[in-house]
């Protein structure tokens, strides 16, 4: 051993590698369910606090969670167990209401406190600790793991020893366009999950041009600061004073593949009985493929029978959805697929004051005051600057947009090599052959039944236990250019943490006799 490395002499029975919400989901699952015997349990998160990347608490107050407050609770035996703790802590809203992240994160730090207490009750040996990230870990001819984790803003390593490892390093960075090195980094914003950079799109100055790469979750957080931060405050003005004009308030361009926003659904919405279509659009939609007119008049039609029938769009939506997947599989092309996906979004679209609150009715306001323009496009080459204009050039034969900064919200789909080499634990797993790419997606890990990850050579690594985000990846359909949130929203991590468990307690109770 080196004299940059040190060994913790504790031997660890699970040791996680990431502790925010997956990581709390399955602690408590782990916590709540264990038997008499006692065992130890290690959390190291890279980050300073439980909430993780996603959901710090000191993010802007406008960027919220993708599901609504009656999805969000951490414990899959206690649905209400959010709303119940959000009406107490000072967010009374309705259970369809996505909650702020901060807020959300705040949760996490409240149930991280509620396990470390059932933890103590129960004999249950439990540390978390922050600031430290798990970079590698290596199987021992024991069947244990050896965790190698490197301290934040050092070089030393600390080592571990732990019977089963869980990976729940949730949320990957996004994709980035391609920046030329001329371009200023105060006129980019990477992303918006950062505390920083929400700071930064609220610095931006009302009469600035803004561009936003993207068309999801994450553009309507983006759109959603600029608003609430720079535009409102003008608009409201502008009503009162002559002092400032609508025309003094810069303009805002969507760049999205698709040219729409996209509608995505609750997971699982709780509905008592779910919608059926009807017999005309299951025997007619594939006929409409290729005439738009006709798609758009049949999905509207269908809007109008399940609302005639006292159905809600989101029922309706969910119906089409599962439609949708079956249907797309038969088209040849990807051009084909993105044309119907197109025109599909435009019906969505048309319906969204209903379908997704509030970010819709900002959206809606910002297009009739002029101010948000949506543009479909491929970005081509490098984004650069000319003079004081950051230019961003189209694959499509159009004029090069002109703009003052841009903010990058491109989703997080990666393929497995992507998803791999931004992350040094990953990495490392694949170097060792643990680990494997998912076979239907290619863009997570993939494991068995029992929640095992799978290795190259197709077999499956005893107690090394991927949860979350890493499995699938972000989005199961996105060969077809849809954004679905998969497995890897809220209450299907929260789920997959039920499930796998009692899995490990099972484990852990065979083994307890020769637990040190």
């Amino acid at each position: 051993m080196n004299k940059d490395t040190t060994s913790d002499k504790s031997h660890y029975t699970i040791l996680f590698a990431g502790g925010a919400f997956a990581a709390l989901a399955l602690a408590k699952r782990l916590v709540d369910h264990a038997k008499s015997y006692p065992f130890q349990l290690l959390i190291i998160e890279k980050s300073d606090s439980c909430n993780g990347l996603a959901y710090n608490i000191n993010q802007s107050p406008y960027v919220t969670t993708n599901n609504p407050a009656k999805t969000c609770s951490i414990d899959a035996s206690d649905e209400n167990n959010f709303i119940d703790w959000s009406a107490k802590f000072g967010w009374p809203h309705s259970p369809d209401c996505y909650p702020p992240r901060y807020f959300f994160g705040k949760y996490l730090e409240h149930t991280l406190a509620k396990i470390i207490s059932s933890a103590s009750n129960k004999r249950i040996q439990f540390n978390y600790i922050c600031g430290e990230e798990v970079v590698d870990c290596e199987r021992q001819k024991d069947g244990s793991y050896l965790v190698y984790s490197q301290l934040k803003l050092e070089e030393k390593r600390i080592i571990y020893r732990a019977n089963t490892v869980i990976l729940a390093t949730g949320n990957n960075k996004p994709n980035l366009p391609k920046f030329a090195k001329n371009l200023s980094p105060s006129r980019i914003v990477e992303n918006t999950m950062t505390v920083v950079n929400q700071k930064k799109i609220s610095a931006f100055d009302v009469d600035q041009n803004i561009a936003i790469i993207g068309s999801g979750f994450s553009a309507m957080d983006a759109m959603t600061i600029r608003f609430f931060e720079k535009i409102k405050p003008a608009l409201d003005y502008a009503q009162n004073s002559a002092s400032i004009r609508q025309q003094d308030i810069g303009k805002i361009y969507m760049i999205s593949r698709r040219g729409l926003i996209n509608y995505i659904p609750s997971e699982e919405p709780e509905i008592s009985v779910n919608y059926t279509l009807s017999n005309q659009v299951c025997l007619t939609l594939v006929d409409t493929f290729f005439d738009s007119n006709k798609l758009i008049q049949l999905l509207n039609q269908e809007f109008r029978r399940g609302e005639s029938l006292g159905y809600t769009k989101h029922q309706v939506v969910l119906a089409l959805d599962n439609v949708l997947i079956e249907l797309l599989e038969k088209l040849s092309s990807d051009s084909e697929r993105h044309k119907f996906i197109k025109d599909y979004w435009t019906v969505l679209h048309a319906h969204q004051n209903e379908l997704q609150e509030p970010s819709a009715k900002i959206f809606q306001l910002l297009e009739q005051e002029e101010i948000l323009q949506v543009m479909e496009g491929h970005i081509k080459g490098n984004i650069h600057m000319e003079g004081e204009d950051v230019v961003i050039e189209f694959e499509e034969n159009r004029e090069p947009l002109k703009v003052d900064a841009v903010i990058n919200t491109a989703g997080l789909e990666h393929s497995y090599e992507e998803l791999v080499h931004q992350n040094a634990l990953l990495t490392n797993l694949e170097k060792r052959g643990y680990i494997s790419p998912h076979r239907k997606t290619n863009l997570g890990l993939e494991v068995n039944e029992r929640y095992e990850a799978i290795n190259r050579d197709g077999f499956s690594m005893p107690n090394l236990h991927p949860v979350g985000r890493l499995i699938e990846g972000e989005a199961i359909y996105k060969k077809f250019g849809l954004w679905f949130t998969g497995n890897s929203g809220i209450r299907s991590i929260r789920n997959m943490c039920a499930e796998l468990a009692p899995i490990i307690l099972q484990d852990i109770e065979l083994k307890s006799n020769s637990v040190i």
